[in-house]
């Protein structure tokens, strides 16, 4: 019975307002490539803190005198870049999703309104 309204309501919105249908999907592939910008902007930060990292090692090597807080900065950063690294897969692995099958997700965009 609930699978069925939801089923009906986009049989409806596929045959009478194909405009609308299509406005969803496209929202899906609009959301899609807006993970992917960001993954793309959170893998030139990544790839920003590796550098930095890279800066903080040699500091610390170019200071040889008990000069830890540089290879300290340096780990930090490069945790960072691997925590960033989950990000980026999760935020690639999404828009994979939302292009590959956006009929799915245009249906979650009409029942994340109705509830």
């Amino acid at each position: 019975m609930i699978d069925e309204v939801p089923k009906k309501l986009i049989e409806f919105l596929q045959q009478a307002s194909p405009l609308v249908w299509e406005a969803l999907v496209r929202q899906v592939y609009a959301i899609a490539f807006s993970h992917i910008a960001w993954g793309i902007a959170w893998l030139v930060a990544c790839f920003g803190m590796w550098k930095f990292a890279d800066f903080c090692e040699k500091q610390a090597d170019e200071y040889n005198e008990d000069n830890r807080k540089w290879l300290g900065t340096k780990w930090v950063f490069r945790v960072l870049c691997f925590l960033v690294f989950f990000i980026l897969f999760s935020l690639f692995v999404s828009a994979s999703m939302r292009i590959f099958n956006p009929d799915y997700y245009a249906i979650n965009l009409i029942l994340s309104q109705i509830k």
